[in-house]
């Protein structure tokens, strides 16, 4: 789901789509930073900063999408 500048959704994703997506960034984000900490383990503390950035950034996207989400469906008119 994308959405407009005034806070409705531009567009709908297939739920598949939707409820995966951000599994799979994270997953992704995550196999090459183990790649990288096998490859150099000396550069361990640059390493553990990139991912508790990662999964924090990726959290609060969720957090803040859940919550438009939320918003979205409560000013929705019911059908």
């Amino acid at each position: 789901m994308q959405w407009d500048t005034d806070g409705q959704p531009a567009w709908f994703a297939p739920r598949l789509v939707g409820l995966w997506f951000s599994f799979g960034v994270t997953a992704a984000l995550s196999m090459f930073l183990l790649v990288l900490a096998l490859h150099a383990p000396q550069k361990l503390t640059a390493l553990i900063v990139a991912t508790i950035s990662v999964i924090g950034t990726n959290m609060w996207v969720q957090v803040y999408h859940l919550k438009r989400v939320v918003r979205w469906q409560a000013e929705a008119p019911a059908n």
